[in-house]
């Protein structure tokens, strides 16, 4: 008999910085629904919500403890990814594994930072929170918090945090394009709705475009801020290029015109084709005919 138990404990720790190398990065497929819609609440009672609940159900995002900070816990998001022509949606909803402190108002929250352009993203840094360690580059950091005495009432929507880390630290100045929907439980649950326009044209944000893909990781803050928090490994979000219709206008030229190359191929070819059969023809009758006129004269 084998007897094994499951250990709930692990922890994000320095090593080399990237632990890519060990374990890989795990592909995410976002979801495209050409006509979705939604309302910000934190509630996920949007008909495509649970379609795809149904059809692929949710993305689990293990979090754990940075290494020196109190607690064994690994916390676990769920997450889906929406995508229209226009904007990218995030549901997502984790318990909350404590009790808040009576009178204080520590806080829980929820956080993403989707790579711009670090060569060497990770969800790891050793000193201040800047790219420095990666190659330098920009990082889009999207999240907010919540705590007691906070204005964002249950099954609100407002304006969330939107920050972009860069290699000498905070970019400051950022213009907010995430707005939320928020929902909990006291003592017992989050879940929230992200939308943000695809496109911002702003240099410190990270821009969606049809078949690419973009590296990313999340934090969860449970009674605490700062680095005191639990942090998921690097995670890929793909767009596939089938599926969407962004920004396509030089990709749908492009394929018109490589359509018309391939007819047009088509009708050379089969062209040169039928006047070689032809001359083919041509030669071997030719030939035939010469035959025989030379046995009739020999005869």
């Amino acid at each position: 008999m084998i007897v094994s138990w499951k250990i709930p404990f692990s922890f994000s720790y320095p090593g080399d910085g990237d632990c890519t190398d060990y374990h890989g990065i795990t592909n995410i497929n976002a979801n495209y629904i050409e006509n979705s819609q939604i309302v910000l609440d934190g509630v996920s009672n949007e008909s495509f919500w649970n379609e795809i609940k149904i059809k692929n159900g949710f993305i689990t995002i293990p979090t754990a403890n940075i290494l020196g900070n109190p607690g064994d816990e690994i916390i676990e998001a769920k997450l889906i990814f929406v995508l229209n022509n226009q904007y990218i949606y995030i549901y997502c909803e984790w318990n909350d594994t404590t009790s808040k402190p009576s009178g204080i108002n520590i806080f829980d929250g929820i956080y993403f930072c989707w790579n711009i352009n670090t060569p060497n993203f990770t969800s790891y840094y050793p000193n201040d929170m800047n790219t420095e360690h990666m190659g330098g580059g920009l990082i889009d950091t999207w999240g907010t918090e919540f705590y007691f005495g906070d204005s964002h009432e249950n099954h609100s929507s407002f304006v969330g945090n939107d920050g972009c880390i860069q290699e000498d630290g905070w970019h400051l100045g950022e213009i907010n394009d995430i707005e939320i929907g928020f929902s909990y439980v006291v003592d017992h649950s989050y879940s929230i709705e992200i939308k943000r326009k695809l496109i911002t044209n702003h240099e410190y944000d990270v821009q969606f475009y049809k078949g690419k893909s973009y590296l990313f990781n999340i934090g969860l803050f449970n009674d605490g801020y700062g680095i005191d928090h639990t942090i998921s490994w690097v995670y890929r979000l793909n767009i596939l290029s089938d599926d969407y219709a962004i920004n396509n206008d030089d990709d749908d030229k492009s394929s018109k015109n490589d359509t018309q190359l391939d007819i047009g191929s088509i009708i050379i070819i089969g062209t040169i084709s039928i006047i070689l059969i032809i001359a083919i023809i041509t030669y071997y009758k030719s030939k035939i005919t010469k035959n025989k006129t030379n046995i009739k004269n020999a005869d």
